[in-house]
């Protein structure tokens, strides 16, 4: 029997190891390589080293295998050359010892052997030898015989680390290869896709049915048609599909493939890659949803409502229906917003879309399904505390308002938020097909306008779309691009006023108050634009404008020799909860060159207790900086004591609607009294606002309050003035 060691190539590759995972060290070949020769006759090895450095091999010799294995270690050879037979160690344990270390195991290496003694030569790749060479050796041809061997060795080092980049690249993309000989029926799989299959290398499929096992059984029937079109009619194609891993777990794949023919044009491979996808489709599957779905509430937003609605109100056109949008609004949710924080908030309008969505009737559903039954999409939430609600199949117009009382009435009951009871009542606006619109998006607007309307008129009303109302939503949108457009046309302005020591009758302070003057409907009330501004998003806009504006005019106060005054600026709840808002005031202050001292910032007590530990956090940033801190309308708010001895403000503001009260209502009194004794306690300045009689002034005075504003002593005056009023007061005061 022939040895079948003997018929193998001259350049034999070493047995790679299972585990290997990196590429290994590519061997650049110089131009002399260096060749080790061992062996323990001393004459063999002269002859070996004059023939090689002959040939331009540079050559390092030793006498025995244990001393050749030191060798190696230290010179890092090219090659070795080895006799077989040694004492000590001899070539074979050599060579299997050379063959365990990383840094050879693609190291060539040629075994001498006797003549004709083919049991050492079997040996010899057994252990992992490269070539043979028989005694006597040929000393004009061992030059090229080693060439010879660097260069398939360097060949193979290189194939395996290009197989070790795309084995890495394979699985860093989590993209396998696979290839199904059709005649055989044999596949053969990646590394990476036996991976991406679930699959261990052993139990790989070997057979296109194995290979169909692993495949959803819902999706088998189409992998199958796909592949047998594919072979009929040579063409590459892709399919995305998913399989089931022997872990029970799903994963959708995307496979490529096309074919190989032999030269009559008859397919005999199926050649492609499989990757797994499983991640990029359930992002893809998250923003299909997103984009259609409240990722709060998980109802239908405006956009599925809209295309919803249009499917319902085309078929109650063919079928002579009425349709009723009711638009929902929560009274008073941005108060419960700024005073427990948007966490509570959250979880009110959770709990609000759970019960519309639980209790309406089956017939007020949005939309149908293909079976005809309704769907549980009776609900939407358009943003913000606005939900919609889509009545079908309506007779009168009392049938929406009976509907939108039960809403009310669902409502009313008290809602448990981290075991605090807060009650709720909505205001309710109602459009109806075909009277108030045609289409979904009007209905929807319509409905929304009347909405508004019911929040003008008193909280927990209902009202019916009219005509009127489409005027007055007009009206807001020109008054929304009129007021962008007024910040860079220099339409706003700030006037200011002043605010007076008790004791003193001095000017201390000036409260900065943004005026808007149209130029064509005139001055425009703040009470219009600025709720405006703050649904628009225009707030922060605008709150940076009038902090800047502010305070570049109390430097030129400063500059024009006035004495310093401090200047009041208010803040919104946006503002404040913005995390660059210490970053900004300290820019603009650093820019206008104004003294942080002389900045009077006035947060309202929602702002602050919304999230207590944050709300302290920023106002030390602000008061390290020196700006002055003011608690406005204080007493109308949500406040707690025991936070507020914590915030490190500087100032009380009486909110007027107490002052204007004072001593002509019991309440109003006792909550001043209260509030100034507070401030005593505490160490704070008390600021009353709205003083407009002398009565007011004195009684404040006798309760120990600091300062006052208000029409008594001036109303807001615009720059010019208000200089002109404190360059009048410091002079009387010198």
């Amino acid at each position: 029997m022939e040895n079948p060691h003997i018929m193998q190539s001259a350049v034999a590759p070493p047995p790679l190891p299972a585990t290997l995972v990196f590429a290994p060290i590519v061997r650049r070949v110089p131009d002399k390589p260096l060749v080790l020769v061992v062996d323990d006759d001393m004459i063999m090895r002269e002859m070996l080293q004059i023939a090689l450095e002959d040939e331009g091999f540079r050559v390092t010799t030793t006498g025995d295998g244990a001393e050749g294995l030191r060798c190696f270690g230290q010179v890092q050879p090219d090659i070795v050359v080895t006799d077989a037979n040694m004492p000590v160690m001899d070539g074979f344990a050599l060579c299997e010892a050379l063959r365990a270390r990383s840094a050879s195991q693609y190291v060539p290496i040629l075994m001498l052997t006797a003549a004709q003694d083919t049991d050492s030569i079997t040996a010899a790749f057994t252990c992992g030898a490269t070539d043979f060479a028989t005694k006597p050796l040929q000393e004009n041809l061992i030059g090229h015989r080693l060439r010879y061997l660097l260069q398939g060795s360097r060949n193979l080092s290189e194939l395996a680390r290009s197989e070790s980049r795309l084995a890495n690249a394979q699985r860093i993309g989590r993209i396998g290869n696979w290839d199904l000989n059709i005649s055989e029926d044999a596949v053969s799989s990646s590394a990476e896709a036996c991976r991406i299959l679930g699959a261990q290398p052993v139990h790989s499929p070997r057979t296109w049915i194995e290979y169909l096992r692993f495949i959803y059984q819902d999706d088998r029937a189409q992998v199958a048609r796909w592949m047998a079109e594919m072979i009929r009619t040579g063409q590459p194609t892709s399919l995305e599909h998913r399989v089931v891993r022997q872990d029970g777990s799903l994963r959708y794949v995307f496979v490529q493939a096309e074919i190989a023919t032999d030269d009559d044009g008859k397919a005999t491979h199926v050649s492609g890659t499989i990757q797994d996808i499983s991640d990029r489709k359930e992002a893809s599957e998250r923003i299909a949803y997103l984009a259609m779905y409240d990722a709060l509430t998980g109802l239908p937003n405006r956009r599925l409502c809209t295309e919803r609605l249009d499917t319902i109100l085309a078929r109650a056109s063919r079928r002579g229906g009425t349709v009723a949008v009711m638009i929902v609004g929560l009274d008073g949710f941005k108060r419960v917003n700024e005073a427990r924080g948007h966490s509570t908030g959250d979880a009110l309008l959770v709990e609000v879309s759970g019960r519309l969505k639980d209790n309406l009737r089956q017939g007020d559903e949005i939309a149908y399904t293909s079976s005809g039954k309704s769907s549980l999409d009776a609900v939407a939430r358009l943003g913000g505390d606005t939900f919609a609600i889509t009545l079908t199949d309506l007779g009168p117009g009392e049938n929406a308002a009976a509907a939108a009382t039960r809403v009310q009435a669902l409502l009313s009951g008290p809602c448990v938020i981290d075991g605090e009871s807060l009650h709720v009542t909505a205001s309710v606006g109602i459009a109806v097909f075909p009277v108030d619109g045609s289409s979904g998006p009007e209905l929807l607007t319509n409905a929304e306008s009347a909405m508004h309307a019911a929040k003008l008129e008193r909280r927990n009303g209902i009202r019916f779309f009219t005509a009127e109302m489409n005027a007055g939503a007009a009206r807001k949108l020109a008054m929304a691009n009129e007021l962008r457009s007024a910040i860079d046309t220099e339409q706003l302005s700030l006037h200011y006023q002043p605010q007076v020591d008790l004791a003193s009758g001095r000017i201390v302070g000036a409260e900065a108050l943004i005026r808007w003057t149209h130029p064509v409907r005139g001055p425009i009330s703040p009470a219009d634009f600025i709720p405006l501004a703050e649904e628009l998003g225009l707030i922060l806009r605008l709150g940076e404008w009038a902090l800047r504006t502010a305070c570049t005019t109390a430097r030129s106060w400063q500059r024009a020799g006035m004495p310093p005054v401090r200047v009041g600026v208010n803040v919104s709840p946006s503002q404040f909860r913005e995390p660059d808002f210490p970053r900004m005031i300290e820019r603009v202050l650093v820019e206008t060159g104004l003294d942080a001292r002389c900045l009077d910032l006035e947060f309202t007590e929602g702002v602050m207790i919304g999230d207590p530990e944050a709300a302290i956090e920023t106002m030390r940033v602000l008061r390290r900086m020196g700006v002055q801190l003011a608690i406005d309308d204080f007493g109308t708010g949500y406040s707690s004591l025991s936070y507020l001895r914590l915030f490190p403000v500087q100032r009380l503001k009486i909110d007027q609607s107490f002052v204007r009260t004072l001593d002509a209502d019991e309440q109003s009194t006792a909550i001043v009294e209260t509030v100034v004794m507070l401030g005593r306690a505490l160490k704070l300045n008390v600021i009353a606002e709205g003083v407009e009689t002398h009565a007011h002034a004195t009684r404040l005075r006798a309760l120990g309050c600091d300062e006052v504003q208000g029409y008594l002593v001036s109303r807001a005056l615009p720059e010019g003035e208000f200089r002109a009023k404190l360059e009048s007061d410091w002079r009387l005061a010198h």
